[in-house]
């Protein structure tokens, strides 16, 4: 990542709290920070790809391996099956043992307010003033806010600004044995997620940018030994990343969503950002204020900046879930030229800004931080309680429905909603068997995505594809095309229903 160099005025910032009474203004602003964005992160969003993961973490833990083939569905059962979550599955069923949904929501969003923490202690190193990298923190928080959740993305985000926060270390300090962390982190990171790619481009990019900076003889450039060390780490990186159970297969698996396909046109959150709503502003605000202080204050061009700049702003313009990547890398990077394009404030202000002994300033600070820290758990007690959690699955989630599919002995070929798929496998495997579910093109090919969405549609034919597999249950939406037309079909019983779900199951046929 490009380095954030650092200012004497950032120098002289941090002595100076430094010899401040603990705590200071900047540290408690940074600890309430953080504290809203822990809280928010502990709002219990169950994604719909969290029911299939657990259930996988349950094969790992119980079977002491990792699937190589499908095991799941009907429909690609027995197929070849690049498990490249494998370990965050592992990891979330771990704290679902330990606190069932409540144990994988907390830890998440411990993942989440960590990565922030490393974004903003990112954002000070740079020399930026520590209150207002406050305010670029939170619209970075804001901006990604919309993919938090309980699953492995989150913990790509933390490995980036892990990535993001070394690379910076080692362009200060010149220190070689910094760049031997990439490779280590990525053998754990390539496990748990494929986003492991990113930061493989991450540290290409900013051997690209330095290269160029060196050659164009910008002041903060390594040198050509110090580029040599990082090609070499870039290649121990690669070499690190096969050392997973699917070797090569999951190296090369992110290349899959490099180009557009039927999946990812159609899932939500990878397809672009609609820049009408309200969280989507913030991130556009955002790239508007760093596009802006690059014309204002025209520095001599940093390639590393620029070059890390358009790769992950064509990843975020193109895919939504990308913008909270973009917020953990560039928002340090935004907030160090926001804090050099505004005016710095006069000697004789900043001497008479400070009008409190420190003792009185460290005993508000500590009242700040009690009252602050009661409201929290005030207002935690109010939104995050079991009955909200239990609520947010109701009426998210089939779970009536998939309760009486446990208590009668329906077929077990389900074709289920594609954003149940997991929760069926969650609640009702191996009695039942899914059509198709979050694992998308990881498995599953566009064949079978179109007999799905020609079934969900009720489009002609809708019948073929459910006798063609041998479909003898279907658990879907109430007001879906598919269930006014089961409704209708006489080789269709209503076995169940409610405002979320309904159950149809084939009626045997009748020889006459």
């Amino acid at each position: 990542m490009a380095v954030l160099p650092r200012t004497g005025a950032g120098h002289e910032r941090r002595a100076e709290q430094s010899r401040a009474a603990f705590p200071t203004r900047s540290q408690v602003g940074a600890l309430i920070t953080l504290g809203a964005v822990f809280l928010i992160a502990l709002a219990p969003r169950l994604d719909t790809d969290l029911w299939w993961h657990l259930q996988d973490g349950m094969y790992v833990a119980t079977r002491h391996a990792v699937a190589t083939r499908d095991y799941l569905s009907f429909t690609f059962s027995g197929r070849p099956w690049t498990d490249h979550e494998w370990l965050s599955d592992l990891l979330l069923y771990a704290c679902y043992r330990a606190g069932g949904l409540w144990g994988t929501i907390v830890a998440f969003a411990v993942v989440i307010c960590s990565t922030f923490a490393l974004v903003y202690v990112r954002m000070v190193r740079g020399g930026a003033h520590p209150l207002f990298c406050l305010f670029v923190l939170l619209a970075a928080c804001v901006s990604s806010s919309a993919t938090w959740g309980a699953r492995p993305q989150m913990l790509t985000l933390l490995f980036l600004a892990v990535f993001a926060l070394v690379l910076d270390l080692w362009i200060q300090s010149r220190d070689r044995k910094l760049v031997f962390l990439f490779p280590a982190l990525s053998v754990l990171w390539t496990n748990l997620h494929g986003g492991w790619v990113l930061g493989l481009a991450l540290l290409v990019l900013t051997f690209i940018g330095e290269l160029v900076n060196r050659a164009s003889g910008h002041a903060e450039a390594p040198d050509a030994r110090e580029l040599r060390w990082l090609a070499g780490t870039i290649g121990l990186t690669v070499f690190a990343a096969a050392i997973n159970p699917a070797g090569l297969r999951e190296v090369v698996y992110p290349l899959v969503w490099l180009a557009p396909t039927a999946y990812s046109n159609m899932l939500t959150e990878w397809v672009s950002s609609d820049f009408h709503q309200p969280v989507v502003m913030v991130f556009e605000v955002l790239l508007l204020a760093f596009v802006a202080t690059f014309f204002i204050l025209r520095p001599r061009l940093n390639w590393t900046h620029l070059l890390t700049f358009l790769a992950f702003t064509y990843l975020a313009l193109g895919q939504s879930r990308n913008v909270a990547v973009w917020s953990v890398l560039m928002s340090p990077v935004l907030a160090v030229y926001l804090q050099k394009a505004l005016p710095a404030p006069s000697p004789a202000r900043q001497k008479s800004s400070r009008r409190l002994s420190p003792r009185s300033e460290r005993s508000i600070n500590v009242a700040l931080l009690l009252v602050t820290s009661a409201l929290y758990a005030v207002e935690a007690l109010h939104f995050i309680s079991p009955a909200a959690l239990r609520m947010g699955e109701r009426g998210q989630y089939p779970a009536a429905a998939t309760a009486y599919m446990a208590a009668h002995h329906l077929p077990s070929r389900t074709f289920a909603s594609y954003a149940w798929g997991g929760y069926v496998l969650w609640k009702l495997y191996p009695r039942y068997r899914d059509f198709i579910d979050g694992r998308a093109n990881t498995l599953f090919d566009t064949a079978l995505l179109n007999d799905y969405v020609a079934a969900a549609d009720a489009a002609p034919g809708w019948q073929d594809v459910l006798s063609r597999w041998k479909v003898g249950t279907v658990l879907i939406e109430p007001a879906s095309a598919l269930s006014a037309a089961l409704s209708e079909d006489r080789g269709w019983k209503r076995a169940y229903g409610d405002t979320t779900a309904v159950v149809y199951v084939r009626l045997p046929r009748v020889h006459p």
